[in-house]
């Protein structure tokens, strides 16, 4: 298997539609071709900020990704004299 990937810098990927042809390819690999449509990325719109009262159960609003993006959510609750508690 070959693999390579770099790490994109901030905002060097938008929205919007890829496509990578090489029609001829090399020993190794061979012909390829590939496409990829990048939704817009994610804006949390919901308060975040330090000392903002959190309920539960918890509802996180956002803008923007698509109807098939993953978003994974860690809210840490800070209790005065306890541990950082994940919920």
């Amino acid at each position: 298997m070959i693999g390579y990937q770099s790490p994109a810098s901030a905002g060097a990927l938008q929205a919007g539609d890829y496509s990578i042809t090489d029609a001829s390819g090399t020993t190794a690999v061979g012909p390829f071709a590939a496409e990829a449509t990048l939704p817009a990325p994610i804006t949390i719109t919901t308060n975040l900020q330090p000392g903002t009262p959190v309920s539960l159960p918890f509802t996180l609003n956002w803008t923007g990704g698509g109807s098939d993006s993953v978003v994974s959510v860690q809210l840490n609750v800070i209790i005065p004299g306890q541990l950082s508690t994940p919920v």
